[in-house]
């Protein structure tokens, strides 16, 4: 009997199947980790045969298929997990590690953290010149860039990429996950119904493999709906988006995503009261890639209440150093728009300046944010960009095409005159008025007196522009006040 089998003889029976069970979770964990890579759970022979890990190497690997498997399951990170993998230094990061970490990062929407840690893999991927690593890190870098508005340079990381695919030989369905986020996110910011429809394709296909895919083919498909101008088809699919229907449980920003679509269709219909109500709870995420705030904010223009738009946008303009760059240039237009209302045309023109210079940074255009604006306000913000030349002369074209695919759609519609904010008390009466209970009921209902009564429902008239109970009432139910 050799010594490797006595000892094993000698095992307690215990201790086997710890040894066991230890083995298998390394197995798990591995299978996770690897199941990124092109060729999906096919593990590779080496990782096969690697069942014996030291302490540490197991608990990177555990580490990493945990975030990996919490991020592909809709399960959300923890501020404590991801306060921990921001204080890990990513020059001491293993491979596994280092990229299941951009994917946590970019779950919360951290999309500095999330570069951070791609550029660390890529680089741990060169030195061992692990193709399909490399190919790996490259799509978590391209979606690091785009999902912070670089395009440009998501675009040139992508085309490495594609090298790598080709010269590998590796069918279609076979492309990363990420790699495919990256182009949609650009796809989805430019509206190009075209460009989208390819996408799909693209996307259908390799979700055969991967069908964590799916809910990126349902979030392509509501945008190729809107840029192509059905947009009760893309209201549909971005509710179902939203409540998780016959998808898997969407990433945050993804579920924020779908979110803004419908806000923005129901600001576009003239129905703000209802957009509003619809984000009325919703709060961004830590570096605001999820900002539920700026459609908020849009709302208001949309109600008549730019004071109160620009108090929506005061957190964001607070965190303004480290604000995600893709939807910070929408926060300051929709803050140019509230101060053009106000009179403050000198303050609207820098912020104009600078989302034009945020933009053009990260080749943006059309300028973000114009669709979701009270279309008078959209073109006030295109005739400044224009008198003040404070766009590059062939971004302007691409500008007002978006602008006049969209806008006159939403003009066209019977939009109702914007309307101030109600007070608490005039909200109560505004309710009332569409009872069957006359003014002597509404009063002893409220608990109020009559001439209060008067007073408050003489208030909704003038904050309306009308002059009789009956308007009052078809004026509010047309932009949504009785289904907030």
């Amino acid at each position: 009997m050799t010594m490797s089998v006595l000892g094993e003889a000698m095992t307690s029976p215990g201790e086997r199947v710890r040894r066991t069970s230890t083995e298998r979770m390394h197995q798990a964990a591995t299978a996770m980790v690897e199941s990124a890579l092109p060729g999906g759970v096919d593990l590779r022979a080496e990782v096969r045969e690697r069942l014996r890990l030291s302490r540490a190497e197991a608990h990177d690997l555990l580490a990493a298929a945990k975030l990996m498997a919490m991020v592909r399951s809709g399960e959300a990170i923890s501020e404590s997990m991801a306060t921990s993998v921001r204080r890990t230094p990513a020059s001491t990061m293993p491979l596994a590690f280092a990229a299941a970490a951009a994917e946590a990062m970019l779950s919360v929407g951290d999309t500095a953290h999330a570069s951070r840690c791609a550029h660390r893999a890529h680089e741990l991927a060169v030195s061992a010149g692990d193709a399909p690593w490399l190919y790996r890190s490259l799509g978590l870098l391209a979606a690091s860039h785009a999902a912070n508005g670089q395009f440009a340079d998501a675009e040139a990381v992508l085309v490495h990429g594609r090298a790598i695919h080709s010269s590998e030989g590796w069918p279609e369905e076979f492309c990363d996950p990420f790699a495919l986020l990256a182009r949609a996110v650009e796809a989805i910011r430019r509206q190009d119904a075209e460009r989208l429809g390819r996408l799909i394709l693209a996307t259908v296909e390799a979700s055969t493999r991967r069908p964590v895919l799916r809910v990126l083919v349902e979030v392509l498909d509501a945008s190729r709906s809107w840029a192509s101008g059905d947009d009760s088809r893309a209201l549909a699919i971005a509710s179902r988006i939203g409540q998780g229907l016959g998808v898997a449980a969407p990433l945050p920003f993804v579920r924020d995503f779908a979110l803004r679509l419908q806000a923005t269709i129901l600001l576009q219909r003239g129905e703000p009261l209802r957009a509003r109500g619809l984000l009325r709870d919703e709060r961004p995420d830590a570096h605001h890639l999820s900002c539920p705030a700026v459609i908020r904010a849009a709302t208001q223009l949309h109600i008549g209440d730019p004071s109160q738009a620009l108090f929506e946008t005061q957190d964001c303009m607070r965190r303004r150093v480290d604000h995600n760059l893709l939807t910070f240039p929408m926060v300051l237009l929709v803050r140019a728009a509230a101060q053009l209302r106000l009179g403050q045309s000198e303050a609207a023109t820098r912020l104009i300046r600078d989302a034009v210079a945020f933009g053009a940074s990260a080749q943006d255009a059309p300028l973000p944010g114009l669709t979701a604006l009270p279309s008078s306000d959209a073109q006030r913000l295109l005739d400044i960009i224009v008198e003040h030349a404070l766009a590059p002369e062939h971004l302007l074209p691409r500008v007002r095409g978006h602008l006049q695919a969209f806008v006159p759609a939403a003009a066209s519609r019977p939009v109702p005159p914007p309307i101030e904010m109600l007070s608490r008390r005039e909200r109560d009466v505004a309710d009332a008025l569409a009872s069957p209970l006359d003014f002597a009921q509404i009063a002893e209902h409220l608990h109020l007196s009559m001439n209060t009564v008067k007073t408050h429902t003489r208030a909704i008239y003038r904050k309306l522009s009308v002059s009789s109970r009956h308007d009052a009432v078809i004026r509010l139910t047309t932009v949504g006040y009785y289904e907030r």
